[in-house]
């Protein structure tokens, strides 16, 4: 790694001994560093012109989180966490990573890193106020509650979440097509006014009430297209080889996943920059993985003009499957069950005569 500074980057020299002074520094300025480069990162994506950042007049942000393994050492049952303790065989010590991934460009933007049993909402919460005013936010069902969703609306994002059973909405009495979350719990804060789109057997919940704003045909796109950042996960793991994390220290390991998703960003920021300027569609990860790896190797260095013919023909595979792709029934797979329909019912007289409050009414 040291070699690859000097041969990289401008010539300096060698700097540092050993891996335990490297990780002691890391221990002591990694957090700064961690964000001083998400933020540059973040504000070199958003300087893109808007035909590359929007969908639909949307800048939108997919969230979802992930659990990666680590060593079971005893550093790392004690700091780390494990989301299945029972039975004989308990899972590996945990860390779990919750990320806010761009759509539109394919670009990790943000992500938060903490033990396995750490609520991903509250990891999307610290990371909201990173994100540009007016966007648009997409999740599965796990990610909606009441003081989430309107922390969104109060920061100025709107959502755009997976409605589920768990859910229970009440019918608003003075308009079509709006619905009222406000759970028994949360009485003494403002109501929450939503609108419920339901397209192929799926049911959106947004607080986008206008419908030229998001329409049906719209929202289904978006949410078709949430499927990235599973994809991107999947990148993490499979194609980087990142499904568990090496140190056996659990400080350490934070530290390790919190670079790893830092590398990735900077990877998914060049490719997405790299292919607007080319005029091509989404660049493969595992062949420019491929491309970097031999240029930086001192057998293989390449000129720029080589470098940037050969990433040319590092295009995501669009060829048309003939055969089902579709994995075996596996023993341990494990077999997700859709979400049932959202509970919706009538207000109450009592419900009634608090929403003609104007004090506890928000505005749509």
């Amino acid at each position: 790694a040291r070699r690859l500074v000097v041969v990289a980057g401008p010539r300096l020299a060698l700097c540092g001994g050993s891996y335990q002074g490297c990780i002691k520094a890391l221990a002591l300025h990694g957090n700064k560093l961690i964000n001083m480069l998400m933020h540059r990162l973040q504000q070199r994506l958003l300087t893109m012109p808007a035909s590359a950042l929007l969908i639909g007049g949307w800048n939108v942000f997919a969230v979802d989180g992930s659990l990666f393994d680590a060593p079971r050492t005893r550093s790392n049952r004690r700091f780390l966490s494990t989301r299945n303790t029972r039975g004989a065989n308990p899972s590996h010590p945990q860390l779990a990573m919750t990320s806010l991934y761009h759509l539109a460009t394919g670009v990790l933007f943000s992500w938060r890193v903490g033990p396995a049993r750490t609520p991903e909402r509250t990891q999307l919460r610290v990371q909201i106020k990173r994100l540009p005013l007016g966007c648009l936010i997409v999740g599965d069902a796990g990610f909606f509650g009441h003081e989430l969703l309107t922390n969104i609306v109060e920061s100025g994002r709107s959502f755009l979440i997976r409605g589920s059973s768990n859910i229970r909405l009440i019918k608003d009495p003075t308009r079509r097509h709006v619905y009222i979350y406000w759970p028994a719990d949360r009485r003494r804060t403002p109501p929450l006014y939503v609108r419920l789109i339901r397209t192929n057997r799926i049911e959106l919940i947004t607080n986008v009430l206008d419908g030229r704003r998001l329409s049906k045909r719209l929202a289904r796109q978006i949410y078709a297209m949430r499927w990235g950042i599973e994809v991107m996960y999947r990148t993490l793991k499979q194609t980087m080889e990142r499904r568990t994390v090496r140190a056996r220290n659990g400080a350490n390991a934070k530290q390790e996943l919190e670079w790893i998703a830092a590398t990735f960003q900077l990877l998914s920021l060049c490719m997405a920059e790299y292919a607007r300027r080319g005029g091509l569609v989404r660049l493969s990860t595992a062949g420019v993985l491929n491309e970097l790896r031999g240029c930086l190797h001192p057998a293989q260095r390449r000129s720029p003009s080589a470098l940037r013919h050969r990433l040319r023909q590092c295009v995501m595979d669009r060829s048309q499957r003939t055969s089902k792709k579709a994995s075996k029934n596996w023993p341990r797979k494990k077999q997700c069950r859709p979400p049932k329909p959202v509970n919706i019912r009538a207000a109450t007289p009592t419900e009634r005569t608090k929403l003609q409050q104007p004090s506890e009414k928000t505005p749509g």
